[in-house]
């Protein structure tokens, strides 16, 4: 059981990994592309990036306190204090970041909110996107 929880805290905090990395391709990459070649209008670039910036600073910091909670579990392998109390204690740190992050996390539900008005922005202006190579859609 011990081996599964660490498994799973490890997984949890690739995938969160992984989101970040994604949210600075996007809006270190896309948005910032399109707003230095200003391929879309201001309001345009709104619309499809939303509050993109916002989410990923959430994201780091829920990240910042994932990894923490990672590292003190790693650090208790290596100096051969119990891992099961160790991957416990690193559960409790993982879930309260959670809890305390939550409302922070709402910024996600309003970057998902304006999926489809990205998808109806960026429809309105496919030439220009793609006539400089950036695939967005």
């Amino acid at each position: 059981k011990t081996r599964q929880r660490i498994s799973t805290l490890d997984e949890l905090v690739e995938s969160e990994r992984k989101y970040v990395k994604d949210l600075t391709v996007i809006c270190d990459g896309f948005q910032k592309e399109i707003e230095t070649k200003k391929l879309l209008p201001a309001e345009a670039i709104g619309n499809v990036f939303g509050n993109c910036s916002q989410l990923r600073q959430v994201h780091m910091t829920l990240l910042k306190r994932l990894e923490r909670a990672e590292n003190a579990l790693k650090a208790a392998r290596v100096s051969g204090k119990k891992i099961e109390a160790s991957a416990l204690q690193a559960e409790k740190a993982m879930s309260t970041a959670f809890i305390e992050m939550a409302p922070f996390l709402k910024a996600s539900a309003s970057y998902c909110a304006g999926y489809r008005r990205a998808l109806a922005t960026l429809a309105k202006h496919p030439l220009k996107i793609h006539a400089h190579g950036l695939d967005l859609v």
